[in-house]
């Protein structure tokens, strides 16, 4: 019973590692794979050995089911009680929207399913860890109006994690803001009693 609690986590891993190698090793086999593991857990059908090109019905199934597992977490969003799994299970999500409609439909599977500015649990965080990963992977097709307030929601409701500040260094460096930075990390000293900011 507690293995089939964790499934997301080992295919949310499994994909990310065939991910890794096909973009170290330029292997298309292993991106098709990743998206394979991904529609096996948005369908929720057994997995067995990946046999060859994805169906775009398993594709659209996927797509349906993961939208049904998250709804099916809302209650879990609203007390602020989101389990490993169920972060898990959301980035899976995004990844898969990631890797099949593009990195813009990854990042609105988190926004949409997520109220980050009222959450303040580990779990919560590692979910945000994550959007920020795929935002930066993504900046230079990102506009600056798309990011920033999102970057500060992160700051502000997460203000001793260091990747949301990394972030925020980055974007500015980028669209060269350096105004804006000054001003929020001076509001961030000032909120904030950690040594961080």
């Amino acid at each position: 019973q507690d293995l089939v609690r964790k499934v997301p986590i080992l295919y949310f891993w499994y994909a990310e590692m065939e991910i890794s190698i096909s973009t170290s090793r330029n292997n298309s086999d292993s991106a098709h794979r990743a998206i394979y593991i991904l529609s096996c857990l948005g369908s929720n059908i057994k997995y067995s050995s990946f046999g060859g090109p994805i169906s775009r019905p398993l594709v659209l199934r996927a797509r349906q089911g993961f939208k049904e597992q998250i709804r099916s977490l809302r209650s879990a969003f609203a007390s602020g009680c989101l389990k490993e799994e169920s972060v898990a299970l959301i980035c899976c999500a995004s990844l898969f929207e990631s890797m099949t409609s593009g990195y813009s439909s990854g990042l609105e599977v988190i926004e949409e399913a997520c109220p980050f500015s009222e959450s303040h649990t580990l779990e919560f965080e590692e979910l945000w860890m994550y959007y920020i990963k795929l935002l930066q992977k993504n900046l230079n097709q990102l506009s600056l109006s798309r990011v920033w307030p999102s970057i500060l929601k992160g700051v502000q409701t997460y203000p001793y994690n260091p990747k949301s500040y990394a972030s925020m260094l980055t974007l500015s460096c980028l669209y060269s803001v350096p105004n804006n930075l000054r001003l929020t990390l001076d509001k961030c000293s000032q909120s904030s009693t950690g040594t961080l900011p």
